[in-house]
């Protein structure tokens, strides 16, 4: 039995400030959490639900990604020997910066919407299922004035994306492409102005290199500015940085060449760090205090300008380069090495150069494991677009050699972005935004606020005529099995056609001419009729946790749409299901109910009409009136927990008549477990909301003040009408697009929100963390009546 989930969202606001909405979709949704009901229907504003589901015993039904220009573009003549570049496509800003969520939609970032200069207070959400125009994109301001320009990008095991440093010096930044809200993170050790970040083994997130921007003037100089941050430093992505002192180079993270100015680095086959700064090949070991050490050389300089990437375990690519800025005028290299860091030291080997010099160009690995060399410089950036190689080209590491591929229209030099799509495709945009107003203009050398998209030549066949056509493809249409480390899952194959190779492709996070830990990872796979059994690797230095995209490949070389997976340390393996394309606000529709994992609660999607769910969500059809807050119902008599999504594992709690939110979980002691659990009763004063009586002191219950806003205390049961109203609370949609919020019934202008451990009554401010203290999961209560 398969299981299937049902699509569908709502239309959208197109330019989101704050991550609230009161307008109502039609339909309702029930998902069950533990013994507790919820119904909801997400805001119209809301995100697309990002599906996830565990990958186990039971095969997970998948749909395919899908892609604005396959199959309705009318392929060029070479397109089945070159590939072909779509139409040119407007972007509402610079995607300097460029990602993929775990669903498959880009998050780019980097200017003002439809502006060019150096500040990133706008992210864009792109959604390739809803095509290329203006109705694609949503774009959500910084709610905490983090301004993005020049930052590093990681994202974290939960899906989040961290954005470390740029402009905002020394913070971090938390964006959840599941809500597009943002929440900050914790201040780093050191200024990280174009900074490298990269998971580990571990989960834990490093940080390389960086600087001070207000030390940009004296980066110029040989000597070592006191901005410059040789130092490394780690940390979860959420709490405390710690530095890595043992890990201090001037020489390989400081001023030379810029090698402070994004270092190259990737997990090494030994589950250390192994990476490249300018001509300079070094390995770091993370563990304690940390340690360095140069380990080898290039036998060309790429400096700040070349580009990597890992195209098979433990080989990674180095091409082009050679400008330490953009304002560098050198020559570009047409240059290629690899570097093998799989012995006891790296072994460097020269390839056949690119047909073109290329500084500020990119290098993205595709499926079937050649990689595409796009955009760039013969020299600096300022002499103009007849400087710019529009021409791609093609690795062959099988051969070593290179070959020409299509032209682009528009010139990708610096600040312009790659990354390979999940149908195959391959993301091309930006450029420009460097505001040097010199001779020749921008660096770039043109503001770029547009992208077009490289299809490869493995998406087309030939005719006997001579005509070509987009190729017929495999497709992934079902997962099972046991997606950890060791484990093998097993691919349902749409038409059983014979496969010839399957790998995973980290999920892409570009910037500055850098994919940090870009890698391909090729998967031995048997094939028995229509089902395809692809091994993951044993170790986690081979397969760092992350997110994936999985491809198969036929026996005429044409690739599967990839299907998104997400593989964690000690815990199952998730497919997270590409984002559905965005209907109509109104007429029919259905909701999609994200299956829960390990055991958290189930979410609630954006739709309208009946809804129905899968998995251990169950969807009933039900409506509500439009203009008002979506309703969410509670189970009566059933025993909740209240747990705050602003702080993690915090649960709504009382000592004695004081409330507050405390740490609590299976493990903790009775009183707290009875202590932060809460029976769901009938509103006392009002059937349109709910009551909250203490587990452990019954007969009390949850009150706001007498008058107004303020702390909630543990009251005992009063039959006067003004206790009710005091009792009394309103679930509805949580503000933040997901979960749950409650207001007082009485004054619904007053949410139920945290404010450090206290617990209060409030009216609502549109800020990021404003939303999130007024948002709880409902939980199973800890303790039971019993």
């Amino acid at each position: 039995m398969l299981t299937s989930p049902s699509f569908g969202a709502p239309a959208r606001t197109r330019r989101l400030g704050v991550a609230l909405s009161v307008s109502v979709v039609v339909a309702t949704v029930v998902a069950m959490i533990g013994t507790v009901a919820v119904v909801a229907a997400s805001p119209a504003s809301a995100a697309p639900e990002i599906q996830s589901f565990t990958i186990g015993d039971t095969p997970v039904a998948l749909t395919q990604p899908t892609d604005p220009g396959m199959g309705a573009l009318a392929p060029s003549a070479d397109a089945a020997e070159n590939g072909m570049f779509g139409p040119q496509a407007d972007w509402p800003l610079i995607p300097l910066h460029a990602a993929l969520s775990r669903d498959g939609r880009i998050v780019s970032y980097g200017t003002p919407t439809g502006g060019t200069t150096q500040n990133g207070f706008n992210f864009d959400d792109w959604n390739p299922a809803d095509g290329l125009g203006a109705a694609s994109h949503v774009t959500t301001e910084s709610m905490d004035h983090y301004d993005s320009f020049c930052s590093a990008l990681v994202t974290l095991p939960d899906g989040r994306m961290l954005m470390a440093s740029g402009n905002s010096y020394r913070t971090t930044m938390v964006y959840n492409p599941s809500t597009r809200t943002q929440t900050m993170g914790s201040e780093l050790n050191y200024y990280r102005w174009y900074t490298t970040a990269l998971r580990l083994t571990d989960d834990r997130i490093l940080l390389l290199g960086g600087a001070n921007p207000g030390d940009v003037g004296r980066n110029a100089t040989p000597d070592q500015p006191s901005g410059i941050s040789i130092t490394p430093e780690i940390g979860d992505g959420t709490g405390a940085w710690t530095q890595l002192l043992g890990a201090t180079s001037e020489n390989l993270f400081g001023n030379t060449d810029g090698h402070w100015w994004y270092p190259r680095a990737f997990v090494g086959p030994n589950g250390g760090v192994v990476g490249l700064s300018g001509d300079r090949i070094w390995s770091l070991d993370p563990t304690g205090a940390g340690s360095v050490q140069e380990t080898g050389s290039l036998p060309f300089n790429p400096r700040t300008s070349g580009s990597q990437v890992m195209y098979a375990p433990g080989k990674v690519l180095v091409a082009g380069g050679g400008s330490a800025g953009p304002a560098d005028k050198i020559m570009g290299n047409a240059d290629a090495a690899v570097v093998d860091f799989n012995g006891a030291k790296p072994t460097v080997t020269s390839i056949a150069p690119m047909g073109s010099a290329r500084t500020w160009l990119n290098l993205t690995v595709l499926p079937n494991g050649e990689v595409l060399a796009n955009g760039g410089t013969r020299y600096g950036t300022a002499a103009g677009d007849d400087n710019s190689v529009k021409q791609a080209e093609i690795w062959n590491p099988t051969t070593g050699q290179w070959r020409t591929a299509a032209t682009a229209q528009r010139t990708r030099t610096y600040h312009s972005t790659s990354l390979v799509l999940p149908s195959g495709a391959v993301f091309t945009g930006g450029g420009g935004a460097g505001e040097y107003t010199g001779s020749g203009g921008v660096y770039g050398p043109e503001n770029n606020l547009n992208a077009e998209l490289y299809y490869p030549s493995y998406l087309f066949a030939k005719n006997g005529d001579g005509t070509v056509q987009w190729a017929s493809r495999p497709a992934i249409t079902s997962i099972s099995g046991s997606a950890t480390y060791g484990g093998a899952v097993n691919l349902g194959i749409g038409d059983g056609r014979a496969i010839a190779s399957a790998s995973l492709i980290s999920t892409a996070s570009v910037t500055h001419s850098q994919n940090t830990d870009q890698r391909r990872i090729p998967l031995a796979i048997s094939q028995n009729g229509g089902t395809v059994t692809a091994s993951l690797p044993a170790s986690v230095n081979a397969m760092p946790p992350g997110d994936y995209e999985l491809t198969v490949v036929d026996g005429k070389g044409v690739p599967s749409a990839a299907q998104m997976i997400s593989i964690r340390l000690n815990a199952a393996g998730l497919v997270t299901l590409a984002a559905a394309a965005t209907p109509a606000a109104t007429g029919a529709g259905t909701d999609p109910v994200p299956a829960p994992v390990a055991g958290t609660g189930a979410g609630t999607g954006p739709g309208t009409g009946a809804g129905t769910g899968t998995g251990t969500s169950t969807g009933t059809g039900a409506s509500s009136a439009p203009g008002a807050p979506t309703a969410v119902t509670l189970k009566k008599g059933s025993s909740i927990g209240l747990q705050s999504v602003a702080r993690s594992g915090y649960r709504v709690a009382h000592v004695k008549a004081k409330v507050s939110v405390k740490k609590a979980g299976a493990k903790s002691s009775k009183a707290v477990r009875r202590s932060t659990s809460w029976i769901v009763k009938p509103g006392l004063g009002s059937t349109k909301g709910y009551s909250f009586e203490s587990l452990d002191k019954p007969g009390y219950y949850l009150a706001a003040p007498k008058k107004g806003g303020g702390a909630l205390t543990l009251v005992k049961k009063s039959k006067s009408a003004a206790f009710g109203k005091r009792t009394t609370f309103s679930s509805i949609k949580g503000v933040t697009g997901h979960d749950v919020s409650f207001r007082l019934t009485a004054a619904p202008t007053l949410y139920l929100r945290i404010d450090g451990t206290r617990l209060l009554v409030k009216t609502l401010s549109e800020t990021g963390s404003s939303l999130k203290a007024s948002t709880f999961t409902v939980k199973k209560g800890l303790a039971s009546k019993k």
